[in-house]
């Protein structure tokens, strides 16, 4: 039931960010196009776009519905997901990526957004709910930007993929987003965690404990800069316990503060200054952490145990 809440409430979420807005500027596919997009092309690399309907150039309205619609996910496929974890955490699970272009061009908009698209799993459904996970997420950019502003707007995002195991995937998204008359373009990085063998999105506060002793090892230096300015900078109100504690807390929601993983260490991302890069990141090993780490995900769970042989 929880897993059933999770995903039904993923969905919810994500369509609720991309119709957050009345304008008609820039044309977002409906979920179910997407989906049916994917199930139809896992294996190809090329843009999803250039199979759209021209019609797909206006906003496609996302009603309370369509939500019901959502690619016909069903009670009996999640029920199969849940029955199928019992041999999935028995055997090794292997995928491949391959890589993906959403793109707009008009008078208005310059939009290319690449993201990754899973194959090869054992599991159609799971894979297929990843992959919409996936879209979703790339997608998310958009809310960094104000209704207002969608109808003029650049967008150049990559993505690179920091860890890619049997029970985690976890991508990172990173470029630029320009509004008409803005004084600079932004810089833009953003991410997303996966725990492959449940199909969820993992946050912050899904990997680690925020405990007071946690903050004060990041304020105190304990986590090392690793870009992509080439000195680090000042820290900032994220120097201090409250505000540091504020965006732990409240991390992974496009709102500032991100979280990424590799094959040994935690990564976190945390606002600066434009004039100076946009956004500095900072890394600890999961040895130096062990007290904090949480193992309530499935996936997670079993990549830091394995880490920590």
């Amino acid at each position: 039931m929880k897993n059933k809440n999770i995903i039904f409430i993923s969905i919810l979420v994500a369509i609720i960010c991309i119709t957050g807005c009345n304008r008609r500027d820039i044309g977002i596919p409906s979920q179910k196009e997407l989906n049916e997009y994917i199930l139809d092309n896992l294996d190809s690399s090329n843009a999803f776009q250039d199979e759209l309907d021209e019609s797909m150039v206006d906003i496609i309205d996302v009603s309370k519905d369509s939500f019901q619609e959502v690619n016909e996910i069903t009670e009996n496929d999640i029920d199969i997901i849940n029955d199928s974890q019992v041999v999935t955490e028995l055997t090794p699970i292997s995928y491949d990526i391959s890589s993906m272009t959403y793109t707009i061009e008009d008078d208005d908009n310059s939009i290319s957004i690449k993201y990754p698209l899973i194959s090869g799993l054992n599991d159609q459904i799971k894979q297929k709910i990843i992959n919409e996970l996936i879209m979703t997420e790339a997608l998310k950019v958009y809310n960094y930007y104000d209704c207002e502003d969608r109808g003029h707007l650049a967008l150049d995002i990559e993505f690179n993929i920091s860890l890619k195991s049997d029970y985690i995937l976890s991508i990172q998204y990173y470029g630029l987003g320009y509004v008409e008359e803005a004084a600079r373009p932004n810089k833009l990085f953003y991410t997303t965690n996966i725990d492959i063998l449940t199909g969820i999105k993992l946050r912050l506060v899904d990997l680690v404990n925020i405990e007071d002793e946690f903050i004060n090892m990041y304020i105190n230096g304990e986590f090392e800069y690793v870009g992509p300015l080439e000195e680090e900078p000042n820290l900032g109100y994220y120097g201090t316990h409250a505000f540091a504690e504020k965006g732990f807390i409240n991390a992974d929601n496009m709102e500032s503060v991100f979280s990424y993983l590799t094959v040994d260490s935690l990564g976190i991302s945390i606002p600066v200054a434009h004039a100076i890069g946009g956004y500095a990141e900072f890394e600890i090993k999961y040895k130096d952490i062990p007290e904090y780490l949480v193992g309530n995900s499935q996936g997670w769970n079993k990549f830091i145990t394995s880490a920590k042989k």
